[in-house]
């Protein structure tokens, strides 16, 4: 169904708006070293066929006239491709009737152009493609689009000597000096000080210029229909085409050139290399190509297959010698990186001798069965007819699904809606891939270039594993795992899914007892069957899983409607109101469409349902679908022994009660306030894929009233589900979920919202004025309220996005809050707020909003929480005494900063240090003396990606300890703590510091002390000049450490030779382990019996320390578990 979309914001305004968040590194700059593209052509028979009515090929030494539209011939000119409502850039005579005076205006000199690949490209081949760059002038400062952006938005004048064209790249030479960055200046071009810096990307938002152009070239191409060149064969046309288009490409695009041979498969003519650095080559191999045999398509996508995963050849036998050691093909060392790669097929006709490769594509797709509701799956049965060219298609799915390479096909002179065109459109589709229809030089040229760059646009799917592991006890020890995974696109309506797994001796296990992560991706292997799957789902986010138990006959969906839960049926949704849904951006949304008969209403209403509209059935089926829970941790609640439910979030609005056994759903819940995000999912264009939409992406939490302490839900127990939303609103949702067939809403609590666009906007509720973006879990406890027992809710106030600033930098020095700069302190059963730290205590400096969980801790073991410890985005750490004692609010506790390492008011950015995760508290018996520890880490959570902040992890020692001080006038800095690896750092007074020894390492996620050994996991964020970090895209990679407080603590240990051991005071600190991305909390566990140790005794049985899909050894046996009393925070 098409509608048409009311676009009511200006993209300025949308730029504004971007949210700014760990989202970045799937959407910010990718460092990938390259791209590789192989160019596989068609070389049969019929390539020697003449070309109707030929044209001129484009020659740079000719000057065309230009007498249509004036472009000067020694000029160049730049431009941005529009990527909404792209113009078809095939039909170039169109798109200049439409555009010629957009392109005009830009108008640049050779000398102004600084970039010598561009000007380089520009000039021998007519243009540069692809690339990033940007306009500078004297008072006008640097200026390049954005995707919807004005390309005329600033003046151009090719005369001016001071003008420039620059390119995205690590350095550059003005005037006889290297410099580092584009300079944010309207006087000066480039600096060496980061801090000034022109940014291409902010915010995951690019601005750009990707072509440049010479004039000759586009006064040749408005001519082309009336330019008549030589008679030219197909073979002849699809080389001269290929050799420009090589001469046009950005320097990062390797190349490797591929050909049929006759009747039997292909060869590698040119082995992978970058591209226009070795043109010579490249056009040395086409002159030689010849015309002859047959049309063998899959095997030669076959082999091609062979040679990008260095495989055994099949028919290469005619391969270079580069491309192949032996009979094994080989491929350049930086292919490691597994970089985006993509297969660029050519061909003029169906497949034909076409069969040898059959059997074995048919081998390798028999286990890879689609996601429900691909409908660009082929038939998984591919050698059922055994004809020719029947297992392309499964072969392109195989290579997309399998390997990551994107398949485009060109049909060359086959005539649009023939059989061979609508052949290569279907291996485009079951590829991921394009299909181009072209029948002259210009068309090919086009095709081949639009093709070889778009791959470096290709969003990269990554099965990332979200905090998500489920937890049976106060150690959160179990074998069952629950993975939340999510799969980055463009449009961010990112997939999502709940997968459960298996914690073994062995490692993470799948339903067949096999390791389930690949440990060169750290990501779920390929060949991996998740518990409620009934395939190979591996590292397929959309396969599997609990998305594909999704039945709409029986799912109970629930929406809240005056804070009651009300039952969903599309056919009876009338009391949703338009607007409530999102649908007053789409136009006519309430008529049906003249080719189904649906309204977009009836569609949207059926998605949240569950359902998607079948055209060829005409009915309604499951869209066997879930959304990316981005930062929603699944948690896990026993019923009884055999009945467990998971519950998680979702970005388009559902909360999801999942049955553990099967993967079913129990029920889901939409709020109101989010009821505008599945529109926003159904249709991605509502939105730009600059704005992550977010719903009940929070922390979850309950509360099981277990009135008789059998660990079951039955009798008079309830149970209660605590559910945030992070970035997705400023809302706190409590339901009654004693049966989980049966659930409720206790309370509902609203602060003041930012968005207001996304969202249906509540009224703030009493006492929530304060409330901030609702990051914090609701932490239940129990304390002395009044001289009696209650269970309450501890909760930070949130979080404030003024601290997200305006770009990745974020604020210079520390700023105030007037949102989330509080404590709370709720009613477990009403929301109520009993109690509030800014109103109650009114501490000067708690000027910072807490969107960390807040730590309750009972010192004194007596069963009620007496001590509460909680950090802010300012950098400072606070401590609160509870008195059990307490009448009122007013002497319910006291406290204030005990410790600041925020130093931006002296260093500036560099010293803007942010605490975006709850503190680790821990007692440490074994020590001379024994003190309180807290552990925490400092890192811009907002902004993973900067760099301009030197972060540490730093281990602090209470300085009021188990005592309730009669005043708090001890504020420890970084002058009181000692360098952890200094010669003395053992005697430390006050605790110890860590600083990252790689530029922009940071911490982003809460430390695990056990028995005095404290793990904890960095972030770096990935550097165009770092050779390793390069492999991880823009994802980065994660550094796990560990540090031994006591020498007991190390000896506990029991460190073997070779094994990674913890680092002890005055030691060096090396990681233990890396991980690619950014790694979650690290969660204890304790592998169960199984076959490998069926009965382990209790030296056997270790704890593991997860952080994600990485297993980290916790140096704690089941032995010193039972054995050792644990004084701990109160979780």
């Amino acid at each position: 169904m098409k509608r048409n979309i009311i676009y009511s914001m200006m993209f300025s305004l949308l730029a504004a708006a971007a949210v700014a968040d760990d989202t970045e590194l799937f959407t910010g700059t990718d460092f990938s070293a390259a791209t590789n593209v192989v160019f596989l052509f068609d070389t049969s028979g019929s390539m020697e066929n003449k070309v109707d009515g030929t044209n001129a090929v484009y020659d740079p030494d000719t000057v065309y006239e230009n007498t249509r539209y004036g472009f000067e011939s020694d000029k160049y000119y730049l431009y941005r491709k529009p990527t909404i409502e792209e113009i078809f850039y095939g039909n170039f005579d169109e798109f200049l009737d439409a555009e010629y005076q957009i392109i005009l205006h830009n108008e640049v000199s050779a000398s102004q152009v600084k970039c010598s690949s561009a000007l380089n490209a520009a000039s021998a081949s007519g243009e540069y493609a692809g690339g990033e760059m940007a306009y500078w002038r004297n008072g006008q400062g640097w200026y390049a689009p954005y995707a919807l952006g004005d390309n005329n938005a600033v003046d151009f004048d090719s005369s001016d000597t001071s003008a420039i064209v620059e390119c995205d790249n690590s350095s550059y030479t003005y005037q006889g000096n290297t410099y580092d960055f584009l300079r944010d200046s309207t006087s000066t071009p480039y600096t060496n000080a980061r801090f000034n810096r022109w940014r291409f990307c902010t915010l995951g938002i690019c601005r750009k210029y990707t072509y440049l152009w010479s004039g000759n070239y586009l006064n040749y191409v408005s001519l082309y229909d009336e330019i008549q060149g030589r008679e030219m064969t197909r073979l002849e046309t699809l080389r001269d085409a290929a050799k420009d288009t090589i001469k046009s490409l950005p320097d990062n695009v390797n190349l490797a050139l591929m050909r049929f041979d006759g009747s039997d498969g292909g060869y590698v003519a040119v082995a992978m290399k970058p591209a226009r650095e070795n043109y010579a080559e490249f056009a040395t191999a086409l002159n030689a190509y010849e015309a002859n045999g047959s049309t063998p398509i899959s095997e030669s996508m076959h082999e091609s297959l062979l040679y990008l995963t260095e495989q055994s050849l099949k028919y290469g036998h005619k391969s270079v010698a580069e491309s192949r050691s032996g009979n094994t093909y080989v491929m350049p060392e930086d292919s490691a990186c597994k970089v985006k790669t993509k297969v660029i097929l050519f061909s003029d006709g169906l497949p034909q001798s076409d069969t040898g490769s059959n059997s074995d594509i048919s081998g390798m797709t028999a286990d890879l069965l689609p996601a429900p509701g691909d409908e660009k799956a082929p038939d998984p049965d591919c050698s059922a007819t055994s004809g020719d060219g029947t297992c392309a298609e499964e072969l392109a799915y195989y290579m997309l699904k399998r390997e990551g390479i994107i398949v485009d096909t060109i049909g060359g002179f086959t005539g649009a809606g023939s059989s061979a065109s609508t052949k290569l459109e279907s291996i485009a589709d079951a590829g991921g891939g394009t299909f181009y229809q072209a029948d002259g030089y210009l068309d090919i040229r086009n095709a081949l270039q639009d093709s070889s760059v778009k791959v470096l646009t290709q969003p990269s799917s990554y099965t990332s594993p979200a905090i998500a592991v489920s937890s049976y006890n106060s150690l959160e020890i179990s074998d069952e795992l629950y993975y939340a995974v999510f799969e980055p696109t463009q449009d961010f309506a990112w997939n999502g899914n709940l997968k459960r797994y298996a914690i073994s001796s062995k490692g993470i296990i799948d339903k067949n007892g096999d390791l389930a992560v690949d440990p060169d991706t750290g990501f779920f292997a390929e060949t991996t069957t998740s518990f409620w799957s009934d395939v190979q789902d591996g590292n397929q986010v959309t396969l599997g899983g609990a998305a594909a138990q999704q039945d709409p006959a029986s799912r109970n969906i629930y929406t809240i409607d005056n804070e009651r839960l009300r039952s969903f049926d599309p056919d009876s949704a009338n009391y949703l109101q338009d607007q409530t849904l999102g649908l007053d951006l789409v136009e006519n949304s309430g008529d049906d469409d003249p080719d189904t008969g649906i309204s977009y209403r009836d569609e949207l209403l059926h998605w949240i349902a569950g359902e998607r509209y079948d055209a060829e059935t005409g009915n309604w089926v499951a869209r066997e679908a879930m959304e990316d829970p981005l930062h929603s941790r699944p948690v896990v609640i026993n019923y009884s022994e055999g009945e467990q439910v998971v519950y998680v979030g979702s970005n388009s609005g559902y909360l999801h009660a999942i049955d553990t056994s099967d993967g079913s759903e129990r029920f889901a819940i939409l709020p109101e306030e989010t009821l505008k995000n599945p529109n926003y999912y159904m249709t991605p264009s509502l939105m730009p894929a600059d704005q992550k939409i977010y719903a009940l992406d929070g922390p979850i939490t309950y509360w099981h009233n277990d009135l008789n302490l059998n660990g079951k839900v039955d009798g008079q127990d309830t149970v209660y589900l605590y559910v945030g939303q992070r970035r997705g609103g400023h809302s706190y949702y409590a339901f009654d979920v004693t049966d989980p067939d049966n659930p409720s809403v206790l309370w509902i609590k609203h602060g003041n919202y930012t968005d207001t666009t996304t969202k249906n906007v509540p009224s703030a509720s009493s006492g929530f004025s304060h409330l901030g973006q609702t990051w914090s879990s609701l932490r239940p406890a129990l304390i002395k309220w009044n001289g009696s027992d209650k269970v309450v809710l501890f909760a930070g106030g949130g979080y404030d996005p003024d601290e997200d600033g305006t770009d990745e930098a974020g604020p210079e020095s520390r700023i105030t809050h007037d949102t989330g700069n509080t404590i709370y302190l709720l009613d477990a059963s009403d929301g109520s707020v009993l109690w509030d730290a800014q109103s109650d205590l009114s501490p000067s400096s708690m000027t910072s909003s807490f969107p960390a969980d807040v730590v309750p801790v009972d010192r004194n073991n007596n069963g009620y929480v007496d001590l509460l410890y909680a950090a802010d985005v300012g950098g400072r750490i606070w401590r609160f005494d509870i008195s059990e004692s307490a009448t009122s609010r007013n002497d319910f506790a006291t406290g204030a900063v005990i410790a600041d390492i925020n130093t931006s008011s002296s260093d500036g950015i560099s010293g803007n240090r942010r605490f975006y995760n709850r503190p680790d508290v821990s007692y440490i018996t074994d020590a001379d003396t024994p003190y309180i520890l807290i552990s925490i880490g400092s890192g811009y959570r907002a902004h993973p990606l900067s760099t301009e902040t030197t972060d540490y992890q730093l281990l602090l020692k209470d300085p009021y300890g188990l005592n309730v001080p009669d005043s708090y006038g001890t504020t420890l800095t970084l002058s009181d703590l000692v360098a952890w690896s200094a010669q003395d750092a053992e005697n430390s007074v006050h605790g110890w510091y860590l600083q990252a020894g790689t530029t922009g390492e940071k911490v982003l996620s809460a430390s695990v002390t056990l028995s005095g050994i404290v793990t904890f996991n960095s972030y770096i964020p990935a550097q165009e000049t770092d050779d390793t970090l390069q492999c991880t895209g823009a994802m980065g990679q994660s550094n796990i450490y560990q540090l031994a407080l006591t020498d007991a603590a190390y000896a506990q240990a029991d460190c073997e030779e070779g094994g990674s051991c913890p680092a002890r005071p005055g030691e060096t600190v090396e990681p233990v382990q890396s991980v690619v991305g950014l790694a979650p909390d690290p969660t204890i566990t304790l592998p169960p019996a199984d076959d490998t140790n069926p009965d382990p005794s209790c030296e056997d049985s270790s704890l593991v320390i997860l952080s994600g899909t990485s297993t980290t050894s916790g140096h704690l046996n089941r032995c010193d578990l039972f054995n050792t009393d644990y004084w701990k925070e109160n979780r």
